[in-house]
């Protein structure tokens, strides 16, 4: 089966087709891209789908993940060598 050049398919039409495949998801974005030539600020995409306390859970869970990952990889200096 071939695959698809995701790079044809607009972030919209992307972002929308990922969140619809669960019954709960949150999506956040952030492109370094400036909007605008000269514009200095982030491009921001945000989803979310689903019972918004649910959804404050899975983005609690997904940052305590990331927190553990990084607590896991990282040692940490003692006060001394800061």
């Amino acid at each position: 089966m071939p695959g698809i050049d995701l790079s044809l398919v607009s972030t919209e039409d992307l972002i929308n087709a990922a969140v619809e495949r669960f019954d709960v998801a949150v999506f956040h974005g952030r492109s370094a891209r400036p909007a605008e030539p000269g514009d200095g600020a982030h491009v921001y995409s945000i989803r979310k789908k689903g019972d918004n306390h649910t959804c404050i859970g899975l983005a609690y869970s997904t940052i305590h993940f990331c927190q553990s990952v990084l607590d896991d990889g990282h040692e940490t200096l003692p006060p001394d060598e800061l």
